[in-house]
């Protein structure tokens, strides 16, 4: 709870940071829509070199793991426009590259129930969303897509008056084939030789492979969230979304 002895000035101060900080998660979230991972990392992610992001299948550990990350999806955005353009010259061939890029994706994260608590110092929060989106998405099956459920849980970090993501984790519980069913193995589509390039695209491999989260299966044991954030003074006073190294 916020301390009692807080004025009215103090007590509209944090709910403005705290809008600051929901206003950054929209834009990041928007951001995949827009096809804007080129810039990304630079737009919404820290300074600091102990930034970290945990996916499914392991943890990027510092600036340069992450933005790796973000610069493979970028290549493969300008890759699959120039695929569909070979593919489809009567309807794509008039326009150039740049009006293409990230034609055949669109990437909707809408973010519910949000949970976010403010440092008592007001040097850090925390907050965690639950995402319920689908993907269109280009593969070496050609146009194909997702449901995509689940969870961001993030560190935030004010740095010169500005919020940016110190720790973030994206943990899906759910990316299925359209069509098919989430409890059942998932049945792949056939290869579609005008899209086979797709087939050696790959995202960097994480910094430390390890098993976050499970997808959904009739058998996956109860998954639990991650910790909903918890009122504190300093970060110092918390539990961290970040990767922490095993002692």
């Amino acid at each position: 709870m916020i301390k009692a002895m807080c004025s009215a000035e103090e007590l509209v101060g944090r709910w403005e940071e705290r809008r600051e900080i929901k206003n950054l998660m929209g834009r990041y979230a928007v951001s995949f829509l827009l096809k804007r991972e080129k810039t990304m990392f630079g737009d919404f992610w820290s300074s600091r070199e102990d930034v970290s992001m945990g996916l499914n299948d392991g943890w990027y550990v510092g600036r340069e793991a992450i933005a790796d990350w973000f610069a493979a999806i970028d290549q493969a955005t300008a890759l699959k426009a120039k695929l569909l353009k070979a593919d489809l010259p009567d309807k794509l061939g008039d326009q150039d590259d740049a009006s293409l890029y990230g034609i055949g994706d669109f990437d909707v994260k809408p973010l519910g129930t949000p949970v976010i608590e403010l440092a008592d110092d007001l040097q850090t929060a925390k907050g965690i969303w639950y995402s319920q989106g689908s993907k269109a998405d280009v593969t070496e099956a050609g146009p194909v897509s997702y449901w995509t459920f689940g969870v961001f849980a993030v560190d935030f970090v004010c740095e010169d008056g500005a919020w940016k993501i110190w720790h973030l984790q994206y943990l899906e519980d759910v990316k299925c084939l359209c069509g098919q069913s989430w409890a059942a193995e998932q049945t792949p589509f056939p290869e579609n030789p005008a899209f086979a390039a797709l087939k050696d695209v790959k995202l960097p491999e994480p910094t430390v492979k390890v098993t976050l989260r499970e997808y959904y299966s009739p058998s996956r044991p109860l998954a639990k969230l991650p910790r909903l954030p918890e009122p504190y003074a300093t970060f110092a006073d918390t539990f961290s979304y970040g990767y922490e190294k095993e002692a």
